[in-house]
């Protein structure tokens, strides 16, 4: 298992999903993404609220996670894997 610490040291170098705009169910393509990050790595994810929900899906990847207000609108939510999980979810085909 990964420390905190470990990605937490490298967050600025993940890569950043920005969804301040995107409509619809953007969950499950997100899902697929953080689904092929590595031990170690992670992703930010951008947004005009803190993500709440979106914790325990990560959580049940393995992410950890760390959470920035920027400004007013904008939070920077890094996830950092510190264990690969198996999860009771999956992603629909047509998400892919």
């Amino acid at each position: 298992m990964t420390a905190k610490w470990e990605w937490e040291a490298k967050k600025d170098q993940f890569g950043v999903v920005d969804v301040r705009k995107l409509t619809g169910n953007f969950l499950p393509k997100l899902l697929l993404k953080a689904a092929e990050i590595g031990v170690g790595d992670g992703m930010c994810v951008v947004q005009s609220f803190e993500p709440i929900p979106l914790y325990s899906a990560m959580a049940d990847l393995g992410f950890e996670h760390i959470v920035e207000k920027v400004a007013e609108g904008e939070y920077r939510v890094y996830f950092g894997r510190v264990e690969k999980k198996e999860t009771a979810f999956s992603v629909p085909e047509i998400c892919r």
